[in-house]
């Protein structure tokens, strides 16, 4: 018995030091990332990663989430990531009040890529996508930049740019390549 927990400390150890990897199961897919609720109110479901978008209802304190992927979006005590939450429709809550259960999500990028998108006219750039979001910059009427994926439809359709930073779409050239924030 003392052998196989020496060999277990030492296995992880190991592994912990990227000495040696587990592993690969080929055609096993990992499984999505879950997390805890830990708000003490519950945690407020969102239409976008922002505060101050429409709100849909609250999670319940220890309720566990399926966590599709995460962007930045309005600080949250000292905390810019939001979750997307898989099975709830385009739901997104802020990651200050999920205790992870296993690693991280990923990063939302449909198109594994960026694409490139101009201003049409002088055009903030936000935290989060919302108007009532922090401006962070603005970028000049013709302006190239690259964008990910979006969040949002219709006249309320929000971009993340390569930087990290949302732009109203309505004021951007760019192609139709760009997805639905949403890994899948």
């Amino acid at each position: 018995m003392r052998t196989t927990v020496i060999a277990t400390t030492a296995f992880a150890a190991a592994a912990a030091a990227g000495l040696i990897s587990a592993p690969a199961h080929a055609g096993v897919p990992d499984p999505d990332p879950q997390g805890r609720v830990i708000a003490r109110n519950g945690l407020a479901a969102r239409a976008l990663p922002s505060a101050h978008s429409q709100r849909y209802g609250t999670f319940p304190r220890g309720k566990v989430l399926t966590i599709n992927c995460k962007v930045p979006g309005t600080n949250v005590r000292g905390n810019r990531w939001w979750y997307q939450v898989l099975g709830e429709g385009p739901i997104w809550v802020s990651a200050r009040y999920v205790r992870n259960l296993g690693p991280a999500p990923d990063h939302c990028d449909p198109s594994d890529g960026t694409f490139p998108a101009s201003a049409t006219t002088g055009l903030n750039q936000r935290q989060g996508p919302h108007v009532r979001d922090v401006r962070l910059g603005r970028f000049a009427s013709g302006a190239i930049f690259q964008v990910q994926c979006f969040t949002g439809d219709g006249s309320n359709k929000w971009l993340l740019t390569g930087a990290g930073r949302w732009v109203k779409a309505s004021y951007v050239n760019y192609p139709a390549e760009v997805n639905y924030c949403f890994n899948g």
